[in-house]
């Protein structure tokens, strides 16, 4: 699967700073984006995503709560709330026919590699700098899921304007249990939400 276009939006994208210095590779600045995939991808994205960390959008977010969608958090690995997984968005390609492929970093003696498609993973050596490669195989052809699950990144909760923001969070408060706020300044806080979370179909 490989994205084959991208379409910039002017939706304000703030949360990650500035991503183009430091480290090896240099970023484009962080933006909101239509992504296009090809013919291999399973799900079809209809909803705006960052072009860094591949979050949706918080305004799509609230639309597609509000159409049903259920939201859990991951673990709580950085020590704080980072993000929300998200099910329930009715995908524009389900039950179209989907190739589904194994992979592996390299193979072994006992794979044949006629049975195998070496691909670029694009990433690259450090040492070297020249393009990873890894190997798929055919494993089968299936009809696409009926849902596109994607994720949500609570620092994105800066790019919402007031109204989303407060809307946003009263949803999130309620289906989780955890309540994100703004101080004086703007600033973004969170603690428990005192209600129980309420139960998602």
């Amino acid at each position: 699967m490989s994205i084959v276009s991208r379409t910039k939006t002017d939706d304000p994208n703030t949360a990650h700073g500035d991503v183009t210095q430091g480290g090896i590779f240099k970023y484009e600045p962080a933006c909101w984006e239509h992504r296009e995939f090809d013919a291999e991808d399973s799900y079809g994205y209809p909803f705006r995503q960052c072009s860094h960390c591949g979050s949706i959008h918080p305004a799509d977010l609230l639309q597609y709560l509000k159409q049903g969608a259920r939201i859990h958090w991951a673990d709580f690995k950085y020590g704080w709330p980072h993000k929300i997984y998200v099910d329930g968005i009715p995908s524009p390609r389900a039950g179209h026919p989907h190739k589904q492929y194994t992979y592996c970093g390299r193979l072994s003696p006992d794979d044949d590699p006629a049975e195998w498609e070496q691909y670029e993973t694009g990433k690259f050596d450090s040492n070297t700098g020249k393009p990873e490669l890894s190997y798929c195989k055919l494993t089968g052809i299936y009809p696409n899921p009926a849902e596109t699950p994607t994720k949500f990144y609570s620092i994105h909760l800066k790019d919402a304007d007031d109204a989303t923001f407060t809307e946003l969070a009263e949803f999130i408060a309620k289906r989780t249990g955890v309540r994100f706020k703004k101080d004086a300044e703007g600033k973004i806080m969170y603690g428990p939400e005192i209600s129980p979370p309420v139960p998602q179909s």
